[in-house]
């Protein structure tokens, strides 16, 4: 199987996140240059697990941790959550009932989970709800591609208040979860479309805008902060979708895949 042949099933299965999927059929003709992807991933600066440590975010394991998957989950909030050894795959999950309060202008976060983890990241724009109380899920996962790649670190965060409405939404894909976010159906429309070269050869990026189908009708171009009115309010979302095609195949040893950067983050506004 070919390196295109492999990101396109990647794109029909969702086996591989890194690379954005869409419905749209449409091909715009080339051009000399797209948008390119926003930062839309958490920026997490300290997690501290009581029992465990501290692991600043520049120090995540880059190898198995010993007796991790064996380790029963702490209680805390915070848990490390080991993939084994097949690629040295971890993922920090920190999830339940959290009191959030912002520690700096930039937009730094702290939350202190009911069994004691403190997760310190940035979200910067978040509006919290009086209380500072919010159900929430934060995720750093670091994989690698290949034995010999370089990593691969992706973050995800969901937050919801008392009333179960969501504060945020931070993911890779979250097609299914944004439209239901929005209360409308939400369409891929190509808007852009480059041609760069790899280690593994020549490449087109395809770019989508993302059209809500409300009425009147709402558009989200890919990577621009747009304000989209929902029933539950009015939410700023910046959503970065691309599909990558190789046209062109090159011989590259131990070379990560390219990645289409995908992203989207969702902040209600009060």
């Amino acid at each position: 199987m070919t390196l295109r042949s492999r990101i396109l099933v990647s794109c029909l299965a969702v086996a591989l996140p890194s690379f954005g999927c869409s419905g749209s059929t449409d091909t715009p003709p080339l051009s000399g240059s797209c948008v390119t992807a926003p930062q839309n991933d958490i920026s997490i600066s300290s997690v501290s697990i009581p029992g465990q440590g501290i692991w600043p975010e520049e120090l995540v394991p880059t190898a198995r941790v010993p007796g991790a998957a064996d380790r029963p989950p702490s209680g805390t909030g915070c848990d490390w959550i080991d993939g084994g050894y097949a690629y040295y795959a971890q993922s920090l999950h920190c999830s339940g009932l959290a009191s959030v309060a912002q520690t700096a202008d930039d937009g730094e976060l702290t939350a202190t989970f009911e069994g004691g983890a403190v997760a310190r990241f940035s979200m910067p724009g978040a509006v919290l709800p009086a209380s500072g109380e919010l159900q929430l899920d934060l995720a750093l996962n670091t994989r690698k591609s290949n034995p010999y790649g370089g990593l691969l670190r992706s973050t995800s965060s969901v937050a919801r208040d008392a009333s179960g409405l969501v504060v945020w939404l931070v993911a890779a894909t979250a097609d299914e979860q944004l439209a239901e976010l929005v209360g409308a159906p939400i369409q891929a429309v190509a808007s852009c479309r480059t041609r760069f070269d790899d280690c593994l050869g020549v490449f087109d990026r395809t770019v989508f805008d993302q059209v809500v189908h409300t009425t009147p009708e709402q558009r989200i171009v890919a990577g621009e902060p747009t304000l989209i009115d929902t029933p539950n309010g009015a939410y700023l979302i910046s959503w970065y979708s691309a599909e990558l095609e190789q046209v062109e195949e090159h011989l590259c040893s131990d070379a990560d895949f390219p990645r289409s950067g995908s992203g989207v983050r969702a902040l209600l506004q009060r």
